[in-house]
């Protein structure tokens, strides 16, 4: 019986151990000085991200590491105007995103598409500011750290590939520029700062998502008859 209790003790510690040889990334930032561009174009109803400089990731233990090396792509599509009284706002029914960093030997790529919309509002926390938000789902996530956290131990997206994460936007309009609607207003941001959270539940549900799009839609419709 002690040999059994022995054996059931080692293993164990061996499968804790084994847990323990993992980092998982929670949180991937390209800042507002990174260089990212962040526009939209009326004329074809699109949103989109790209460039960068520079980025830091954050993991599960709260190591940051930075890269000095960053860039990102993100296209949004199918956009529904819900701007009402003078606050610009909508709906974008399609995207996908990419992100990759590099320093030196270190490497990660990682994409993904949203889950129901993404929602951009105009001055939702800050004047001046459009807030963009969406649920995600973790198509690809590829890393190299090699023994950059210690030697065996592997670096992975929280939750894996195929995970639900949170894909915030935070883009400053240029000084004096006006954005009204989306009907017929454009911007063009190069004060951008792209978060990817492991956690979704930073961005409301997509079902949440829709229903408040649909309430502005209604309220606008209501408001123009």
């Amino acid at each position: 019986m002690k040999k059994l209790n022995v054996i059931v003790i080692m293993l164990a510690v061996f499968i804790a151990a084994s847990v323990s040889q993992a980092a998982m990334v929670k949180q991937v930032v390209l800042s507002s000085t990174s260089g990212v561009e962040a526009s939209y174009d009326p004329t074809t109803g699109v949103s989109s991200w790209e460039n960068g400089a520079s980025g830091w990731i954050m993991t599960d233990s709260y190591d940051v590491v930075n890269f000095t090396s960053a860039s990102i792509t993100g296209t949004f599509s199918g956009m529904t105007d819900t701007s009402s009284g003078g606050t610009a706002s909508a709906l974008f029914d399609t995207g996908t995103w990419t992100i990759s960093l590099s320093a030196g030997d270190l490497q990660l790529d990682i994409s993904g598409h949203i889950v129901g919309n993404y929602v951009e509002t105009e001055g939702k926390f800050q004047e001046g500011h459009i807030d963009g938000r969406a649920v995600v789902i973790v198509d690809s996530a590829t890393f190299n750290f090699g023994d950059y956290f210690g030697e065996g131990i592997t670096v992975d997206w929280q939750g894996g590939t195929g995970s639900m994460a949170g894909l915030i936007a935070d883009i400053a309009l240029p000084n004096g520029a006006v954005f009204g609607d989306y009907d017929t207003d454009d911007y063009l941001s190069t004060n951008t700062t792209i978060t990817l959270w492991a956690d979704e539940g930073v961005v409301p549900e997509p079902a949440s998502l829709c229903l408040l799009g649909l309430g502005a839609v209604s309220l606008l419709k209501r408001r123009r008859a």
